[in-house]
């Protein structure tokens, strides 16, 4: 697994040994972020159930701001934390180490918001619903802000969850990215059309 893009690119990711995690595949984290583009310069990106943070290393690469990661698995902790300290993106993340629901209120109790969210949870535990709602009640994304999850292919995902609506799902093989944002009119900045 490497960096594919931007001011890192080419840099070797340390994974987590064992079967705990699922790395995002470099094929989809590419497509992921060739869709995503224009919003990654300067955003705030908060990487759920982070693994190796592969995804907010991405995004730290291409022109990131500032990125979350939110991991529980010591194994892949010091995984994030090597990748970080070997890319020189240290200084521009945090890594929470907690279970995400805590996480999630703990940014909220900061003030803190954020324009793209990733979540990759354990695939078929049904996990992206009950983030989705945590994301909406606790109301850390931004107005224009993208949430995408990343599921099994065909998992059944809520279309709506809050004033989170869907609006588009990609499919990788046997990985399916699912988009959410805000359906507000208002508030959407025409990604809901």
């Amino acid at each position: 697994m490497r960096v594919i893009a931007g001011a890192n690119r080419g840099f070797r990711l340390q994974t987590p040994a064992g079967r705990q995690t699922r790395p995002t595949a470099d094929r989809v984290r590419e497509a992921l972020f060739n869709i995503l583009s224009p919003y990654v310069i300067d955003s705030r990106v908060l990487d759920l159930f982070a693994g190796s943070g592969a995804v907010g290393i991405e995004a730290l690469s291409r022109g990131a701001d500032f990125a979350v990661l939110v991991e529980n698995n010591p194994a892949a902790i010091k995984a994030i934390r090597s990748n970080l300290a070997k890319t020189g993106l240290a200084e521009k993340a945090e890594v929470i180490t907690t279970d995400v629901g805590p996480a999630i209120a703990y940014l909220k109790r900061k003030g803190q918001g954020f324009d793209l969210v990733f979540m990759d949870p354990p695939y078929k535990r049904e996990l992206i619903t009950s983030t989705l709602e945590e994301l909406a009640k606790m109301d850390i994304v931004a107005p224009r802000g993208i949430v995408v999850a990343e599921s099994a292919a065909r998992e059944a995902v809520p279309e709506i969850v809050g004033r989170l609506r869907c609006y588009r799902r990609q499919n990788y093989g046997d990985t399916d990215l699912i988009f959410y944002a805000f359906a507000n009119s208002e508030d959407d900045g025409g990604i809901l059309g």
